[in-house]
């Protein structure tokens, strides 16, 4: 016969398991989101096109010779229900700018 404290600890150690998977799947979540926001930067250093793909919001703000880009998108989905956003910046500087690359140095 299954009594109420079996029943009550085993739904406990569901929900601990539901956390934790839904903390592994936050933290892949903005791992992805990161590399997303780096490709992004590193396009808008170097001059070429955005390479936006994916569910993120990202934008760019520019102020001269330095930007930044900020991308943000949720952190897991479990059915219609959020748990949260996921956040990642980055602040680069234009490389035309930088005068050593221009004039041929670096790798």
């Amino acid at each position: 016969m299954v009594t109420v404290e079996l029943a009550l600890g085993l739904g406990s150690l569901f929900l601990v398991l539901a956390l934790i998977l839904a903390a592994l799947g936050a933290g892949t979540a903005k791992a992805v989101l990161c590399d997303q926001v780096r490709q992004e930067a590193r396009a808008h250093s170097i001059g070429t096109g955005s390479r936006r793909a994916g569910n993120a919001s990202i934008s760019i703000a520019d102020s001269g010779e330095n930007f930044t880009v900020h991308g943000s998108k949720p952190a897991v989905r479990i059915g219609g229900w959020s748990a949260g956003m996921v956040e990642c910046t980055i602040t680069g500087t234009r490389e035309a700018t930088i005068p050593w690359l221009v004039l041929g140095g670096g790798s």
